[in-house]
């Protein structure tokens, strides 16, 4: 039997800091080399955060692949381009492509002063 209801939120700061912790032992994995490790330690943050509910940051976000959720390593496991005002990451894993505009704000190059 399992447990019924909402997470408390001890449940919660729990599951963020086991994620913080896996995440930052992917990144210490991948600079060993040991890229299976990586994987497999993003893989089980990104199956927590789907059980709680929780989202990762948007750095976090950029350094695994959204379809094969490998560790990104630039060079290693992604090609990292820049065109016409984004980034393009194409991870050499399984293909995909993730397109994010330049800039620190995520919004669009030139900013939001569009006025007709």
């Amino acid at each position: 039997m399992g447990r019924r209801g909402r997470r408390t939120r001890g449940m919660i700061t729990t599951a963020e800091g086991r994620m913080q912790h896996l995440l930052d032992c992917a990144r210490s994995e991948a600079g060993l080399g040991r890229m299976h490790q990586a994987h497999r330690c993003v893989d089980l943050a990104w199956k927590i955060g789907l059980r709680y509910n929780i989202r990762l940051g948007q750095m976090a976000r950029d350094k695994f692949c959204r379809r094969c959720r490998s560790y990104l390593v630039p060079g290693r496991n992604v090609r990292v381009r820049l065109a016409r005002g984004r980034v393009i990451r194409t991870c050499l894993e399984c293909g995909h492509i993730r397109r994010t505009p330049v800039g620190t704000s995520g919004t669009a190059p030139g900013g939001g002063d569009h006025h007709p």
